[in-house]
Parts: structure tokens; C-alpha cells; sequence
């Protein structure tokens, strides 16, 4: 079992040096990295590693591999060439993490536990509280309610897991999602959560289908008393069609009143989460993104996923959609409201998370992860009118700011802390709104989860992230991964590799026997609606 280390870290004056800021050399495509062979490891669940391209085609951006076996296989990963450019400008190579749980030995992706190799610290961990699940959705990459087992950890592997996450050095893990499944049927989810708040977890999430919500509000008063703080609430938009032919019936109401019981339990930190499929639910996102502004006194962000196969999903080609195809049909269908330029890669932030860190004295958490793996923007309330951030704020010039707030530090510069105030304020000095001038010196002043959460008053964020799936996996992406699966045994596990490679062997190792209430039965939702689904194990492979 893992243990909390009794001191927390802090920045010695000597360790403040090696926080410098360091930029990767900037891809120029095309360029080489390594994958997977897909018909190798679905077929006979061989993994065969190959070496892979990326390359711009017909301003495109796709992953070319041959397996000798099985022969050549090209698949597209952004389909604006130019926008993957501008992603990988800012890309930063963070402290990562000192004290790994496993050796490098086999290589990447057989060693995670996580190895000396992997090159992020743990930015989000999660842990699967029961693989039992209410809902039976094709889409689900972790093929809940398929199993014919139920993996429940006991409440000392619960424990274990998180005082694992919290003992990561030199940043211990600030957030935590306790997911599934269904994670609202495991009945001891409440003292998880108190026990998050225990340990020193800053961020806690539940990530759920929103059924138990709804139907019981003095459900989430309970979760919100013991600690919790962000619903990562399922939603795939709103109208009907999308939730028939994802999830086999329409949850939009549950969906809304499930809204209210976090009002009514005061929680106004739900993420909404849409999976975004081809031809499933792509042209309503910007009906989406109105529904999140209409509802942002709970609704704090929204973000999107283009849907990974890894699941229970076929008809790869035509339900493929890529972060770019999303970034390009939300500017379409807001009318503008959010351009492409507005978006910039979640590793655009590791700055803040560092100078923070710096100016406070203790190391925080830096976002790491791949450019190609997520992008994010924010649309700001001014006089109830959303404007995005980037009419508000010169945002390169901030970032410019933040990595030479960094650089002071690490360089050891004679009243560092005034200065980098003074360097900041001036980068700020140009912002416009009273609000978000406001809201940014907050986080600047001080530069905790409190003022984190004032700044998402009057702000929607808009979030993407693309998981990987056989198809276009990549290893380099995977050394980068920042968000993190728990283990019994306790691993870290980044998230693709946990979906593709790990899942099956961590839940069949751990399988338990338990007196549990049955799940509830959905029999006429693979009749109706559900032709994409095939039969066999790997369905959606």
C-alpha cells in the first residue's frame, strides 16, 4: 500500500535552479515516432511495435506503419496541418516525476507502473471504484457491464491507491476522479471521497452518467459534504438522436435534473463531457457549448471528446472525427464565437503551473501532456455577453511572461518574487474586462485551488482531449500522458495504455466475489439503434 510522505515538498533555493523553462524542439513534419500494430494485438492481442510517420498530406496531418505481417495502415490524427504546427509551439519538458514504481526493463508501453522513462508527473489520477455500470453504452471504451466479472477494489486498495498518487514526488497528484463503471453504485463513493479530502487531494471528481443524480438529490448533498467538487457529467447534447443512438435511450431530462441536484446541493463545478462520434452528435456542438453558457452558474467547462475505439464502436472511418474537426465545427456552428486561434494546447499552461509553484515556494503541478492531445480555450461573461480570452488577454505575450517569471528563479535573480509580480502585472496591464482583470490577479496574488475557483466564476472553459486507440497510437504522445489510472497493486498506469493494453489483465487479476444489487436491465437497447455494434469480444476494435 502506498503512503503519503509526512513532509510535503518545498522549493529549496538550489531546486528553484532546475526549474528553468525548456522548450522541445519544434516538429517539423514529417517525423518519426513508433505505434502499434492494430491486427496484431486485436486479432491474437499480440502487441507489436512498429515505426510509424507522421506526415501532412492534402493538409492533412496522418500516421503511416507497415506491419510485416499484416501489411500498411495510414490514419488521420488532425485534419488542419497548420493548427497541429501551432499546437507544437509551445511544448515543455516538465520535472516529471522522481520516484517512479517501476522499472525500465521491457520498454515502453510494458513497463508503466510509472517507469524511469515516462516524462510527466501526475496531473489527474483516476481510479475505477467498480466496473458495474447502469447504463450499457457502445460507445464506452471500457466496456462496462461486458464482463463477466465484477472488479470492485476493497476499501484498503481504495485507500492505497490514493496515498500512492498523493506520495508522488516532486508534485504530489492535486486531483483525483473516482470513475467506472458507474462509479455511484459502489456504495462506499462518499468515504472515497471524504477520504481524497483526507489525504490532501485539492480537486476531487466524480466522473458519472448523471442517473443516481438525478434521481437523488440528497445523494450528491452527501458526496458535496464529504468533499466533492467537480461532476465530470456525461452529455452528448441535446437533442434526442444522440443519446438513442450512443446510449440506447434519451437521458436529456435525466441530464438536466441531475443539473439541479448539483444546485440544489450548491456544487457548480460540472464539467460536461460529450463524446463526440461522426455522424452521431458533430453537428450539435455548438448547440452544446450555448447549453453550457445558459447553465454556467453549475457548468464550469465543457469537454470534448472525439471518440477513441477502444470500446464497444465500429465504423471507424466514417464516426473518426479528430481535435481539429471539433475545433472547426464549434467556430462553424457558434458563428464564430470561437475561431481556431482561440485554442491552445494544454501544454501551453505548464508556465503558470511552474511560476506558481515558484513563487509560492512549493512545486505545483505542471500540465505536460503531448501538444496533439488536447487543446483548450475560455470564453469570458462580460455584461452577460460571452467574448473569448483571446479578445481579452494578449495571451502570448502572458504565456512570454509566465516562462520568464520561471527564468528568474532559475536563475537565481536577486528579489525574484517582486520581480515577477512586476513582470506579470505588466503583461496584464493590457487586459480587457474588469472582470477577468480582476479574476487574473486573484490568481496570480494567490495562486491556490481557491483562487482557481474564483477565476471560473463568469468563465466557461472549453476542453478537448483525444485518447488513442490502435489506430493512432503513439508512444511518444504515451511517455508524455499526465492523466493516471491506479492500481491494486500500486501502479500508475497513463490512460491509453490503460484502456488498450491493461484493463482487461487489472480487472481479471482483481476479480472479487461480491453481494451486490443487480444491474439495471436495458434488454431492448442493442435491438434498436445499435447496428454499428458488433458481437465479438474486441467489438468496437
Amino acid at each position: 500500500m502506498g503512503r503519503v510522505p509526512r513532509s510535503p515538498p518545498r522549493h529549496s533555493k538550489e531546486g528553484s535552479r532546475l526549474y528553468g523553462i525548456v522548450r522541445y524542439q519544434h516538429r517539423e513534419l514529417p517525423y518519426g515516432t513508433r505505434s502499434i500494430c492494430p491486427d496484431c494485438l486485436l486479432d491474437r492481442g499480440e502487441l507489436n511495435i512498429v515505426d510509424a510517420t507522421v506526415l501532412e498530406a492534402e493538409g492533412r496531418v496522418l500516421m503511416r506503419k507497415t506491419c510485416p505481417e499484416h501489411g500498411d495502415f495510414e490514419e488521420v490524427i488532425w485534419s488542419d496541418a497548420a493548427l497541429y504546427r501551432r499546437s507544437m509551439e509551445r511544448w515543455y519538458r516538465s520535472v516529471g516525476i522522481s520516484n517512479p514504481g517501476a522499472a525500465s526493463s521491457n520498454g515502453c508501453p510494458l513497463d508503466c507502473g510509472l517507469c524511469p522513462e515516462h516524462r510527466s508527473h501526475t496531473a489527474l489520477a483516476l481510479i475505477d471504484v467498480t466496473n458495474r455500470c447502469n447504463l450499457s453504452c457502445p460507445i464506452c471504451f471500457a466496456s462496462s457491464n461486458t464482463a463477466e466479472r465484477i472488479y470492485e477494489p476493497s476499501r484498503e486498495e481504495i485507500r492505497g491507491m490514493m496515498a500512492t498518487f498523493r506520495g508522488s514526488r516532486p508534485v504530489p497528484c492535486p486531483g483525483i476522479q473516482f470513475t467506472g463503471g458507474e462509479p455511484t453504485l459502489c456504495e462506499s463513493l462518499v468515504d472515497y471521497v471524504r477520504w481524497a479530502r483526507e489525504l490532501g487531494f485539492d480537486h476531487v471528481m466524480v466522473a458519472t452518467n448523471g442517473v443516481r443524480f438525478a434521481e437523488d438529490a440528497g445523494y450528491v448533498r452527501r458526496l458535496v459534504e464529504a468533499g466533492l467538487n467537480t461532476v465530470y457529467l456525461q452529455f452528448d447534447g441535446v437533442s434526442e438522436r444522440p443519446y438513442l443512438a450512443a446510449r440506447g435511450v434519451d437521458l436529456r431530462d435525466v441530464k438536466r435534473r441531475a443539473l439541479d441536484s448539483c444546485r440544489e446541493a450548491g456544487l457548480d463545478g460540472v464539467i460536461l463531457v460529450p463524446t463526440v462520434v461522426g455522424g452521431v452528435n458533430d453537428g450539435e456542438l455548438g448547440e452544446i457549448v450555448r447549453f453550457g453558457l445558459e447553465n454556467c452558474d453549475v457548468v464550469k467547462c465543457i469537454n470534448f471528446q472525439p471518440v477513441s475505439f477502444t470500446g464497444r464502436i465500429d465504423r471507424r472511418e466514417s464516426m473518426r472525427v479528430t481535435i481539429s474537426d471539433v475545433i472547426t465545427l464549434i467556430e462553424e456552428q457558434t458563428g464564430g464565437l470561437v475561431e481556431a486561434e482561440d485554442w491552445y494546447p494544454i501544454s501551453s499552461m505548464l508556465p503558470l503551473g511552474r511560476a506558481l509553484g515558484l513563487m509560492k515556494g512549493v512545486p505545483e503541478v505542471e500540465l505536460s501532456a503531448h501538444p496533439a492531445c488536447g487543446m483548450a480555450t475560455f470564453l469570458v461573461l462580460e455584461d452577460g455577453e460571452p467574448r473569448p480570452i483571446t479578445d481579452l488577454v494578449d495571451m502570448e505575450g502572458f504565456l512570454d511572461a509566465l516562462e520568464g517569471v520561471c527564468d528568474l528563479y532559475a536563475g537565481g535573480s536577486i528579489l525574484a518574487g517582486l520581480r515577477s509580480r512586476l513582470m506579470l502585472g505588466g503583461a496584464l496591464r493590457g487586459v480587457k474586462g474588469g472582470l477577468l482583470g480582476r479574476l487574473l490577479g486573484s490568481l496570480i496574488d494567490r495562486g491556490d485551488y481557491g483562487s482557481l475557483a474564483s477565476f471560473m466564476d463568469g468563465v466557461l472553459m472549453l476542453g478537448m482531449m483525444h485518447f488513442m486507440d490502435p489506430w493512432n497510437y503513439d508512444l511518444e504522445r504515451v511517455s508524455h500522458c499526465d492523466i493516471h489510472y491506479g492500481t491494486p497493486d500500486g501502479g500508475m498506469v497513463p490512460f491509453c495504455n490503460y484502456n488498450m493494453f491493461y484493463r482487461e489483465e487489472v480487472e481479471g487479476r482483481h476479480t472479487r466475489e461480491l453481494k451486490v444489487p443487480p444491474l439495471a436491465p436495458h434488454a431492448d437497447w442493442t435491438k434498436e439503434g445499435f447496428s454499428f455494434i458488433r458481437t465479438h469480444k474486441r467489438s468496437n476494435q
